[in-house]
Formats: C-alpha cells, sequence, structure tokens
C-alpha cells in the first residue's frame, strides 16, 4: 500500500507543473529571451519597411513607363497622320504641276512610294 501511495502522489506531482517550473532562472532567461523577440521584431519591421519602400518604386517605374509608352503610340499615331498628309499634298502638286503632269509613271512611282512608307510607318506603330 505505501507503494501505491507514492506512486500515486508522484503521478499527481506531474500534473501540478506549471510555466514557472520550466524555468531554471527566470530573470535571466526572461530577460534575454525578450531582447531576442525584440531584435526578430525590429529586423522584420526594418525589412518589411524596406521591401515596401522597394516595391513602391518599382510600382512608380512601372506607371512611368507605362505613360511613356502611351506617349509613343500617340506621337507614332502623329506621325503616320502627318505623312499621310504630306504624302497627299505632293500628290496634288503632281497632278497640278505642268511639268510632272504629262508624266503618269511619276506619279505612280510617288504612290507606290508612299504606300510602302504608309504600311512601314504603321508597322512600326
Amino acid at each position: 500500500m505505501a507503494e501505491a501511495a507514492s506512486l500515486s502522489s508522484g503521478l499527481a506531482g506531474r500534473h501540478q507543473r506549471r510555466v514557472k517550473n520550466y524555468l531554471l532562472d527566470t530573470h535571466f532567461q526572461l530577460k534575454y529571451s525578450a531582447y531576442l523577440v525584440l531584435l526578430a521584431v525590429v529586423l522584420s519591421a526594418g525589412l518589411g519597411f524596406m521591401l515596401f519602400r522597394s516595391s513602391s518604386q518599382v510600382i512608380d517605374q512601372s506607371a512611368k513607363s507605362v505613360q511613356q509608352g502611351k506617349d509613343v503610340v500617340e506621337k507614332g499615331r502623329d506621325v503616320v497622320a502627318e505623312s499621310q498628309k504630306v504624302s497627299a499634298v505632293v500628290q496634288m502638286n503632281i497632278v497640278k504641276d505642268p511639268v510632272y503632269s504629262d508624266n503618269p509613271a511619276l506619279l505612280e512611282a510617288f504612290k507606290a512610294d508612299a504606300a510602302q512608307q504608309d504600311e512601314r510607318l504603321k508597322k512600326q506603330q
């Protein structure tokens, strides 16, 4: 019976453990655990801020690139439109000019060249 009483008291002692029982030197262990946690929080915050700043800069640069692309496309359209206007004016001048109006081959050569140039500009656009 004495053995049964000692076994039951030993088992009961196991269930009475608390968090403070796991610490050998509470002041030392909690102080350095707090330092390590604080260091981890500071490093995480610093690296998170750097990551946020870098991603913000990348997003800003991407937005600027998109805007530049839009500007280039718009200018390309303007160039094609102006080229077509110039071609039309030159064609009218060739038709109205008495020296060149007698030469229909010149007009056809100009039309072919103007069409090739317009196609090239549209492909570049």
